[in-house]
């Protein structure tokens, strides 16, 4: 069942235009905690500490990290409205790998078109098949053959295929759903590396891609971005948009949000976590930034029932769903994953006469 509050929102964008508004709210409609299957006991064990998320406005995959070998998988989840306590797990984990030190699940993304779930891995500088396909039921698809450790996944809205981030040369990937590796002989896709984006050295985290497919990345903890060129033979030269501030620190995620043109311009969600400590402040290291590189303001509503979000370690990944305008975020210290509808400001939604629909939350 598809959310009726971003509906509602969807079906009012006739009433108004707003391309850019200057503050876009996140209003928090759900909150699920999964450690339940943070025990390596348990049947649905997907590590330790959910690592990443990928939602589709109705379930949600989590992938696992652990701090021990016990492993990294991903299992599925179905979040019911307003609760902690009544969700439940449509499937056992799959795609189970032993770890080492912290290395495991490093991001997920969902095909919108029948749900395949794009898988990036980490296993160690020995174990470089780190790019991963299954179906929306888990079973396996394609397992890439390139040697890599990959830390970032997103599928091309140009036309569908997985587009993967390495972890140290810098490379972008396109695969098959089989794993193979993709060239059409037109857009530079390199048949054995993938285009190469080198800047200087550095350790990438994490991509993700506007409707144009052109890409933004992290690397340490910088946002790049290189847009597609016109002729569709490669990409521009890479320019910084947000410079980085600490090395070789995991965890830098970034995602792309889309208004559809109607109720906010597009624009990226992204971490900087420049310490592993205790205690950080979810409102410090969560950003918005658009796609040309201003920043926008991000406002988050949580639930009166659950309080604020809790201090963490700073590492949080996010999934956004455009078909109802709601996004996912996980919390690494706290195994929690929190569903946000995506509006604009209140000045306008007043302007929709909305308003009172976003009443009743803790606003942050």
């Amino acid at each position: 069942m598809k959310l009726s509050y971003s509906i509602s929102l969807a079906c009012a964008a006739g009433l108004a235009t707003l391309a850019g508004a200057d503050t876009v709210r996140f209003v928090e409609t759900m909150r699920t905690n999964v450690s339940a299957a943070t025990g390596p006991t348990n049947p649905w064990f997907f590590g330790k500490n959910v690592a990443s998320v990928a939602w589709d406005g109705t379930d949600f995959y989590v992938g696992g990290q652990s701090f021990d070998a016990s492993g990294s998988a991903i299992a599925k989840v179905r979040p019911q409205v307003g609760t902690t306590s009544g969700s439940y797990l449509l499937s056992g984990a799959f795609g189970f790998q032993a770890t080492s030190s912290t290395r495991g699940v490093q991001d997920l993304a969902i095909r919108a078109s029948d749900g395949a779930l794009g898988v990036a891995t980490d296993f160690g500088a020995n174990n470089n098949a780190g790019i991963r396909l299954f179906n929306s039921t888990g079973g396996a698809m394609g397992t890439s053959a390139f040697g890599n450790r990959a830390n970032g996944v997103h599928f091309d809205p140009t036309d569908g295929r997985l587009t993967a981030l390495s972890l140290g040369h810098g490379r972008v990937l396109k695969v098959n759903d089989d794993g193979s590796t993709y060239n059409d002989g037109v857009k530079n896709w390199d048949t054995a590396a993938g285009p190469v984006i080198f800047l200087t050295s550095s350790t990438h985290r994490d991509l993700t891609m506007d409707s144009g497919g052109n890409l933004f990345f992290r690397a340490q903890t910088a946002i790049h971005t290189t847009t597609l060129n016109p002729d569709g033979l490669g990409y521009a030269p890479v320019t910084v948009q947000v410079p980085s501030v600490a090395n070789n620190v995991n965890g830098q995620n970034i995602e792309q949000i889309n208004g559809g043109g109607s109720l906010f311009a597009d624009f990226n969600l992204y971490s900087v976590r420049a310490t592993t400590g205790a205690g950080q402040s979810w409102t410090s290291i969560i950003k918005g930034i658009s796609n040309g590189g201003v920043a926008v303001n991000v406002e988050w509503d949580f639930l009166d029932a659950f309080g604020d979000a809790p201090t963490g370690s700073g590492y949080y990944d996010f999934s956004y769903d455009a078909a109802t305008r709601t996004v996912a975020v996980s919390d690494f210290a706290n195994n929690n994953v929190h569903i946000f509808s995506v509006v604009p400001a209140p000045s306008a939604l007043a302007l929709m006469g909305l308003g009172g629909l976003v009443a009743g939350r803790r606003r942050r």
